[in-house]
């Protein structure tokens, strides 16, 4: 299949290209004008389309000439620490918007976007895909909007949409400023982490079980809202205290020397059921991805 991805140079795009090749498909990346694409070192065949999605217009000779068959859409403004409030996610939803028009002019019949578990109204119950929504940032409203109108506008033009609401990744080449990269590499340091009481139970899945979750979409052109998850419910007390395990000696957490963030929910966690129903299961148990990337930061750190 002929397969147009944007988003391709970023954590989970990189890895989905991967997955894509590995099964024989065709795959043109949507980039960034100058983007050095490093996490797709030593991947051939790939195509390069020039192109940003709040320029979209730029790139749309290229995307018709191309005729995807099908389109996973995971480009998107992530900024850690800047991202939930910015008003970038504007320029993202109207770019995406403008994608949506042209993979419906190229033809495309297998549309897959990438939405955020941030979209629900958080409860204590595992989350599923017709439960309530309630996004309490702009991210989250952009987001859900896109979803929706993704959704209607699929309807009305004869082709599958698919929406797979991501949870909270983490895995070897993420941002050094995310929470599980930040946390290894201070403490591979030597240097005391401080943290909240970590009592939030948070739904943490591999970098590569959510590429395969979007991945799975697309090839069964399947439709509607899907959650990318675990399932397994761990505190982030727990989860930290795995990261310290797996790097051994160095430095602590000191939980409780940080109060919850201004958006800092109880409990989210996903019910994967609709989307294992599909063939797909999350296959890199916790410990092993946190021990990948301890080590992975460790070796770094050693060159």
């Amino acid at each position: 299949m002929k397969i147009l991805l944007t988003g391709a140079s970023g954590f989970i795009g990189s890895r989905v290209v991967r997955q894509l090749q590995a099964r024989g498909h065709e795959v043109a990346a949507l980039v960034e004008p100058g983007d050095p694409l490093r996490r797709l070192a030593g991947i051939e065949a790939l195509r390069r389309i020039e192109g940003g999605l709040e320029s979209i217009a730029v790139a749309r000779e290229a995307i018709l000439a191309f005729a995807p068959e099908g389109c996973i859409h995971l480009a998107w403004y992530a900024e850690p620490g800047k991202y939930l409030h910015s008003e970038r996610n504007l320029g993202c939803l109207a770019g995406s918007l403008q994608l949506l028009a042209l993979l419906q002019e190229a033809g495309c019949k297998r549309i897959v976007g990438a939405g955020t578990c941030a979209e629900y109204a958080f409860g204590d119950e595992l989350l599923r895909e017709d439960g309530a929504t309630k996004p309490e940032t702009l991210y989250a409203a952009c987001k859900l909007s896109l979803g929706m109108i993704g959704q209607q506008l699929a309807a009305l033009g004869d082709y599958a949409f698919a929406w797979g609401r991501v949870f909270y990744l983490y895995g070897p080449g993420e941002d050094p400023r995310r929470a599980i990269p930040a946390l290894a590499g201070t403490l591979l340091a030597g240097r005391d982490f401080d943290a909240s009481a970590g009592t939030q139970v948070r739904d943490y899945v591999h970098v590569d079980d959510v590429a395969s979750g979007f991945v799975t979409l697309v090839e069964r052109a399947t439709t509607g809202v899907y959650n990318i998850s675990s399932a397994q419910r761990r505190t982030m007390r727990e989860i930290m205290a795995k990261v310290q395990e797996a790097v051994g000696s160095g430095g602590r957490i000191n939980f409780g020397a940080m109060p919850p963030r201004g958006w800092e929910p109880p409990f989210i966690c996903g019910d994967n059921s609709r989307l294992r129903s599909l063939g797909w299961e999350p296959r890199i148990p916790l410990e092993q991805g946190l021990g990948a990337v301890v080590e992975t930061l460790r070796s770094h750190a050693s060159t």
